[in-house]
């Protein structure tokens, strides 16, 4: 079915291009007859589509794709004319086409019996009733087939084909399922009984169809052998489609679900693992290959559509992960230059303070020392806001003591940036700003009204410890800075942590040898007395021993 889909939009293309070319030749009632037609056709994709996806019955899209051969009868009996006045032409002329569309309701018999008998010798009251009315309709074209109104001055070609023993065995065929089913809806014939009978019917009721057509006058018959042999052809494909269609559906659908299947099992593996880990890589400041970490969907796909869906996942992956590589890249880029800006700005505001305590040691005007002072304070403030940013860029603050500072003067020095009688903070943002203390999340440039958070956080996190907000009793809002117990060694150089190897027993004894000999070198040197050698040297060699 899905190889004749391209020889059926051949054909379609085809008859769109011919009435293109006709032009001015159709005229208005000609053109507004095709519209039926045309309409139907253009609903190819969307059956095709609901073929494919289940969304319709069996018997529903056959019913449609049936209604599209009836819109093409209609729009051959809407052209029948008479021809140079003759009746008689134009009569023969409409026989032949209820003839031609007796032959394909005869087709559409065999489909639906053809699809029962491939689904098990069972046929659904739905599909009996549309048998039925399928059978009725073509003994009534056959009718107009056969009456001698039809065919003045000749007999009617049909005659000898509908009074023949073939159509009688399959009319009693069609009588023994209109007549009723089994039970559980089972067909009263064998499929081989059926094959032959319609078989031989459908040959040779095409045979005399075109005997039919070619008693016609030779411009009629020329253009009804063309349409009508189309619409055989339509119909001959549609019988193999319906006979074999659920034979290739369960294929193809057992194929889709597992290409499907895998398909679904690689988006997840991208979506959930692989996506996120470069994701973390690059947060961590590592670098990232693209061609190697966006590498192709493996999946082994036959069908067009899941191979074009993976190759498009594929350029989707590529994609975020050069997004990603770039958004870390900017972060980086972002980082240097906050760290350049501020390091020069640490430098200037450095310098500043030195002259500000120059000129304040030298001020005696308390006006004056007042506005140092509070300059002084401005220009703390700038340098703490330019080490921020160095914070923020990943880098130490690098300003830093050389001895160690009393925590009292830390609390002094902190206490005297604070105003504690502020208008305080709501409980759900104070919420969200300790889990954001608790939790630093990644810097967003985007996000700049509290950057004191961030610097907080991230210095909070580098020396391991705990800040936390709550309101204060004065109305504002108490900061809680809780200092983890120290660890011996922290602050040591790298290669200073080391404990010393032990040393064996020789090791030590040649340690304190040494020391011995040189107490009592020096105590000779400068005149002391000399250490007694006997105990001494026993209790030496003991602790060597020992050690």
């Amino acid at each position: 079915m899905v190889k004749q889909w391209p020889l059926t939009d051949a054909a379609v293309a085809a008859l769109r291009a011919g009435v293109a070319a006709a032009g001015g030749t159709l005229g208005q009632v000609q053109r507004q007859n095709l519209t039926p037609p045309y309409t139907k056709l253009n609903s190819l994709a969307r059956l095709r589509a609901a073929a494919g996806n289940d969304t319709m019955s069996p018997l529903a899209v056959f019913q449609a794709y049936n209604a599209i051969v009836d819109a093409e009868f209609q729009f051959l009996r809407s052209q029948a004319e008479i021809p140079n006045g003759s009746i008689a032409l134009y009569q023969e002329g409409v026989a032949n086409i209820d003839g031609g569309q007796a032959l394909e309701l005869v087709g559409r018999e065999a489909s639906l019996v053809g699809g029962s008998l491939a689904a098990g010798g069972t046929m659904s009251a739905a599909i009996r009733q549309q048998f039925t009315q399928d059978v009725y309709d073509q003994r009534l074209l056959e009718q107009n087939a056969l009456s001698p109104l039809n065919w003045p001055g000749i007999g009617s070609p049909y005659t000898h084909l509908f009074a023949s023993a073939l159509y009688t065995r399959f009319a009693a065929l069609e009588n023994s399922i209109t007549d009723g089913t089994g039970p559980g809806g089972r067909l009263p014939v064998s499929a081989a009984a059926w094959q032959s009978s319609v078989q031989s019917f459908l040959t040779e009721f095409t045979r005399v169809s075109i005997l039919g057509r070619e008693a016609d006058t030779k411009g009629a018959a020329h253009a009804g052998d063309v349409i009508l042999l189309r619409l055989i052809l339509v119909g001959g494909a549609g019988l193999v489609a319906v006979v074999i269609s659920g034979l290739l559906l369960v294929r193809f659908g057992r194929r889709m679900t597992r290409e499907l299947t895998g398909f679904l099992a690689a988006v997840r593996a991208l979506a959930d693992e692989r996506l996120p880990l470069v994701v973390r890589r690059l947060r961590a400041g590592e670098r990232v290959d693209i061609a190697a970490e966006a590498q192709p969907l493996a999946l082994r796909a036959s069908t067009r559509e899941a191979t074009e869906i993976a190759e498009a996942f594929s350029t989707v992956q590529r994609t975020a992960v050069e997004a990603a590589v770039g958004e870390a890249e900017l972060r980086s880029a972002a980082s240097v230059v906050f760290r350049s800006l501020a390091r020069r700005s640490q430098s200037l505001l450095q310098r500043q303070l030195g002259l500000l305590a120059d000129m304040e040691r030298d001020a005696s005007d308390p006006g004056a020392l007042e506005q140092l002072f509070r300059l002084d304070h401005l220009t703390t403030r700038m340098r703490r806001h330019a080490e921020g940013l160095i914070v923020l860029s990943g880098a130490p603050s690098g300003r830093r003591w050389r001895d160690p500072v009393p925590l009292v003067e830390v609390l002094r020095g902190a206490i005297g940036e604070i105003e504690d009688r502020g208008l305080g903070i709501p409980p759900p943002t104070l919420a969200a700003l300790n889990d954001r203390l608790a939790n630093p999340p990644e810097f967003d440039l985007a996000d700049t009204d509290q950057l004191g958070l961030f610097v907080v956080s991230r210095l909070a996190a580098r020396q391991e410890i705990r800040v936390s907000l709550r309101g204060s009793p004065f109305g504002g809002t108490l900061a809680i800075v809780l200092l983890p117990r120290r660890s011996p060694q922290a602050n040591l150089a790298p290669q200073l942590r080391e404990a010393p190897p032990a040393r064996s027993a020789d090791q030590a004894r040649t340690l304190i040898a040494s020391i011995r000999q040189g107490w009592r070198n020096g105590g000779t040197e400068t005149g002391g007395p000399t250490p007694a050698t006997s105990a001494n040297d026993n209790e030496a060699n003991d602790d060597g021993e020992r050690a």
